[in-house]
Formats: structure tokens, sequence, C-alpha cells
């Protein structure tokens, strides 16, 4: 599953709640609806982004960046 953050549009915000349900019929798993700043987080397979692109209400929708640490003790740096 692949972590998602999704802006909805502005002409959009006061039916936020409705974009969340056709973002989880898309597919999406809601984890969170920030009405006050017109956010929505969720996550959903790689293979279902860019439904979520085309959903009506959404803005952007923007994937968790993740990284790794070497331990600090490792021969690589």
């Amino acid at each position: 599953m692949i972590n998602l953050t999704i802006a909805v549009s502005d002409n959009h915000l006061d039916h936020i709640l409705e974009v969340a349900q056709h973002l989880n019929e898309a597919g999406l798993k809601v984890h969170q609806v920030m009405d006050s700043i017109g956010v929505i987080m969720g996550s959903c397979q790689s293979c279902q982004i860019s439904a979520m692109q085309h959903v009506e209400g959404v803005e952007s929708v923007e994937t968790e960046a993740s990284y790794s640490l070497v331990p600090p003790h490792s021969p690589v740096q």
C-alpha cells in the first residue's frame, strides 16, 4: 500500500466528505479527513493512484516520501 496526501480543490471544500467517499469508492482507504485545510490522507495500491487523480474535486495527489538510513557503524556511509 502507498500512502497518499490528497489536496481538495477550493470549489469542493464544502463537500470534502463527498470527495472522500468518492475516493473510497475508487479504492482509497481513507485514514484522515482534514476539512479545515482541505486535505485527505489515505492509502491505496500503487496501480490505483491514477484513479485518485481523476476523482472530481481532487486538486493534487502526492505519494509519501520514504527514506532509510544506514546504521551509523556500517561500512557503507
